[in-house]
This record gives structure tokens, sequence and C-alpha cells, in this order.
């Protein structure tokens, strides 16, 4: 059994790992697009349209993140970033790719620590992994 394990990837934003990360969530789409006519004989048909890709880091704030703080903070929403997304410390085990930042949630909770929840929207193709 070849399984990873989550608490060994990570998520690089604009440079270096984002300190604090418990998770990342990586969503790969494409759209289909309805190509059904009146000769399909009664079956729908499809084609591929745009392909996109976004995706989320959640984690714990770490006062010692300089990425989050500044005016502007380095990942301020509207900044285009390089996004790598790591499935393990692996070379070539990563999917690669520039986003820009479209959310940044902090939180926290009388009874727990401060959080955070950051998004991003990537724009042109991504590397998928290659081992």
């Amino acid at each position: 059994m070849a399984r990873l394990a989550g608490k060994n990837g990570s998520i690089e934003l604009g440079g270096g790992a984002v300190l604090g990360v418990t998770s990342w969530t990586l969503e790969i789409e494409a759209d289909t697009l309805d190509a059904t006519g009146m000769d399909s004989n009664g079956n729908a048909q499809f084609v591929a349209g745009i392909a996109r890709w976004r995706g989320t880091a959640e984690g714990f704030w770490d006062t010692t993140e300089a990425k989050f703080v500044g005016a502007p903070p380095t990942l301020a929403i509207g900044v285009s970033v390089t996004v790598t997304c790591k499935l393990s410390a692996t070379v070539g085990n990563r999917y690669t790719g520039t986003g820009i930042i479209n959310s940044f949630r902090p939180s926290g909770e009388v009874a727990g620590l401060m959080q955070f929840s950051i998004g991003f929207q990537g724009t042109g193709a991504l590397t998928y992994p290659t081992v």
C-alpha cells in the first residue's frame, strides 16, 4: 500500500511554506458544455470547456508568520502568487501554479486558538505531480 500521510504535506503561497497550516484543499474542474442536438437520438452530449482550479488553506494563526501582517500584507487580497500544494516532501509530488488571493478569514473563539482561512483562484495552467 502506497498511501501518503497528510502530516507530510504543506502549502507554499508566494514562496516559502505558510506557517500553522493544518489543511489545504485544491479543487480542479472543467466546464462541460451541452452539445445536445435534435440529432442526438435523445441522448445528452457534452464537450469539454474551460478548465479552472482554486483552493484554500486553513490553519492556526502563527505570530511569526510575516505573510499575514503589514500594510499591505504579502498575502493581501488581489495579489498574484505562486501556489505550491505539496503532497509530501518528495520532489515532484506537488501541484504548482499561479493564483490570486481572493479571500482571507481570520477567526477565533474564546475556548480555542486563533485560526485563519485563505482562498486563492488559479490563473493559467496547473502543473500536476510527477511522482
